[in-house]
């Protein structure tokens, strides 16, 4: 057992798993539209007619939804959308 383990056993320190990191920026609300689309399966292009905005548009909120979240891709930005309390967990 490494020293750090045994003094943590020792001391009787609970090691706490570390909570999931609050964005930076808060999520627009036309953001949290296309987020809230996302999760729900559609497609950049269904979500641009949904909205009544080019599919261009809705790209770039993707990416300022990824940047503000940290995410890597959208399933993951959907995924950090549940972590935070942002999307309904389904």
């Amino acid at each position: 057992m490494s020293e750090v383990a045994g003094s943590i056993r020792q001391h009787g320190a609970a090691i706490r798993p570390v909570p999931p990191q609050l964005p930076i920026q808060r999520l627009s609300i036309r953001e949290l539209d296309v987020l809230h689309w996302l999760a729900a399966g559609k497609s950049a292009g269904d979500t641009a007619t949904i909205l009544g905005i080019s599919v261009c548009t809705v790209r770039v909120y993707v990416r300022n939804i990824m940047r503000k979240l940290d995410a890597v891709n959208i399933p993951h930005a959907v995924s950090k959308g549940h972590q935070l309390n942002i999307l309904p967990i389904p």
